[in-house]
C-alpha cells in the first residue's frame, strides 16, 4: 500500500538544514522501487543541466550530489527537490524514470518562464496519472518534443485540456510509444497554428481509433509530419484530416506506416502536397488499403522520393490512377511497390 506523505515529517527531518522560505519551494515526489532497486530519479541530462541549482534529499537524507540513479529502499521512497532559482528548462527532467508514479506535488511547480518541456517525462513507463499537470501555465513552451513519449501506462490526457501551447513550434513525438492512449478529445481545442514539427507525434499509440479531435487543428506552419501515425494500427478513420492544410510540408514520409486498419483515402484526395519532397513508406503495411483513385490528382512534382511507398499493401490491385501524375511514374513504380507482381500490369 502506498504511502501519503507527511510535509510535517519531511519538516522534522529537513526543517534544520534550510531556511523555512526556500522549504516553500520544495517539490515532494513518491517513487517505487524496482525489482533490482536501483531507479532512476533524474533524466541523466537533465542532472547535467542542474547539478548547482538543486538541492536534493532522499527519504529525508540530504544527498549532496545530484545524481540520476541512486539505491532506493524497498516500497515507497520520498524524493524532495529544492530549486534554487526558477527552472526556466524542464527538459529530460524525468527521463527514463521508470519507477515514478505520482507526481502530485508537481502541480506547485512554477513553470509560467519554461521554454523546454521536451523529454520530460520521457519513459515514465508507470505513470499514468498526471492531473497535477492541469492547471500548469506552459503558454511559453516553445519546446514539447517528446514530453510524454514512452508513457506506456498513460491513457488520460484530460490534464492538457487548457494548456495553451500557442508559443510552440515543436511537437515531435509528444505521444509517441505511448500505446495505452486512446482518446485525444482534450486536447482538441489546441492552438498548433505555429508548430512546424509534428513528427512521431501520436507514432506507436496502438488503441488509437478515433482522431476526430484533429479536425479544427490549423497545421499550415507544418514541415514535417514523418511518421505522425505510424503503428496506429486500430487507425481506420481519417476524415478528420480531410481539410488540412499541407502548403508548406515537405516530409510525408511514413506518416501512416502500418496503419493496417485504413481502408479509406478519400479523406486525403484534396491536400496539397505540391511542396513535398518526401513520401517514403508514407503508406507502408497499411494492410486493408486498397483504392488508390483518391490520390490521382496530387501535385508531386517536388518529389525527391517514393521509395517503399504502397510496400506491404497486399490488396491493392489497380495502380493506374497514379499514372495521372505528371511525373516518369513508371521509373518509380518498383520503389513504390517493391516485388509487386502489378508494376507490368
Amino acid at each position: 500500500k502506498k504511502n501519503i506523505i507527511n510535509i510535517n515529517e519531511i519538516k522534522e527531518n529537513i526543517i534544520n538544514e534550510i531556511k523555512i522560505d526556500e522549504f516553500k519551494n520544495a517539490i515532494n515526489l513518491i517513487y517505487y522501487a524496482n525489482d533490482v532497486g536501483n531507479c532512476g530519479i533524474f533524466g541523466e541530462k537533465f542532472v547535467e543541466n542542474n547539478k548547482n541549482n538543486l538541492d536534493l534529499y532522499i527519504n529525508y537524507q540530504k544527498n549532496y550530489s545530484l545524481i540520476s540513479k541512486c539505491l532506493l529502499k524497498e516500497g515507497d521512497n520520498i524524493i524532495t527537490i529544492i530549486p534554487k532559482k526558477n527552472m526556466n528548462n524542464l527538459s529530460y527532467m524525468f527521463q527514463n524514470c521508470n519507477s515514478l508514479k505520482d507526481i502530485t506535488e508537481l502541480k506547485y511547480l512554477d513553470v509560467k518562464d519554461s521554454k523546454d518541456f521536451s523529454y520530460m517525462f520521457s519513459g515514465c513507463s508507470s505513470l499514468s496519472d498526471i492531473n497535477s499537470l492541469k492547471n500548469w501555465n506552459v503558454s511559453n513552451g516553445e519546446n514539447f518534443e517528446q514530453m510524454f513519449s514512452g508513457c506506456s501506462s498513460l491513457s488520460n490526457i484530460k490534464a492538457l485540456k487548457n494548456w495553451n501551447v500557442s508559443n510552440s513550434n515543436n511537437l515531435e513525438g509528444m505521444f509517441f510509444e505511448c500505446d495505452s492512449l486512446f482518446d485525444l478529445n482534450n486536447i482538441q481545442n489546441w492552438n498548433v497554428s505555429n508548430c512546424k514539427y509534428f513528427t512521431n507525434m501520436f507514432r506507436g499509440c496502438s488503441l488509437l481509433t478515433d482522431i476526430t479531435a484533429l479536425r479544427n487543428w490549423n497545421v499550415s506552419k507544418g514541415i514535417n509530419f514523418k511518421s505522425m501515425f505510424s503503428g496506429c494500427h486500430s487507425l481506420s478513420n481519417i476524415y478528420p484530416l480531410q481539410n488540412w492544410k499541407f502548403s508548406c510540408s515537405t516530409d510525408l514520409e511514413g506518416m501512416f506506416y502500418g496503419c493496417s486498419s485504413l481502408t479509406d483515402l478519400n479523406p486525403l484526395q484534396n491536400w496539397d502536397v505540391s511542396n513535398c519532397e518526401y513520401f517514403t513508406n508514407m503508406f507502408y503495411g497499411c494492410m486493408s488499403l486498397s483504392d488508390l483513385k483518391p490520390l490521382r490528382n496530387w501535385n508531386v512534382s517536388k518529389y525527391k522520393k517514393f521509395k517503399n511507398m504502397f510496400a506491404a499493401c497486399p490488396l491493392i490491385s489497380d495502380i493506374s490512377p497514379l499514372k495521372t501524375w505528371t511525373i516518369p511514374i513508371d521509373f518509380y513504380l518498383k520503389d513504390m511497390f517493391p516485388n509487386s507482381h502489378l508494376i507490368n500490369k
